[in-house]
């Protein structure tokens, strides 16, 4: 069995391996047309930006957020920035009570 090491310290291959999970310098990043491309055609972009999402394991991902109408819905898209990847898509909802997504 392998020895676990349990620690609070920042170790070696701890490093290496964050180098290798993101982008270390703003080139490494894909850019807003290439994101776009990624998108279901239809979509008629209202506005779009960078945005930090959040991710069922607590970490965070830097994304275009592109939000826009098909067939009169309205949906935030997300494209992961470092690899074009799309993360998630969220339907806006108005209601009485206020806006909501799902």
């Amino acid at each position: 069995m392998a020895k676990r090491i349990i620690t609070t310290d920042i170790l070696e291959e701890d490093v290496s391996s964050e180098k290798n999970l993101r982008p270390q310098t703003l080139e490494q990043y894909i850019g807003q047309e290439k994101a776009k491309e990624n998108l279901n055609p239809k979509l008629q972009i209202e506005s779009e930006k960078l945005a930090i999402i959040p991710t069922k394991w607590q970490t965070e991902i830097l994304c275009w957020e592109f939000k826009g109408k098909v067939d009169n819905t309205d949906f935030l898209v997300y494209i992961n920035a470092s690899t074009g990847k799309e993360e998630d898509i969220l339907v806006i909802v108005n209601t009485p009570n206020g806006t909501l997504t799902h």
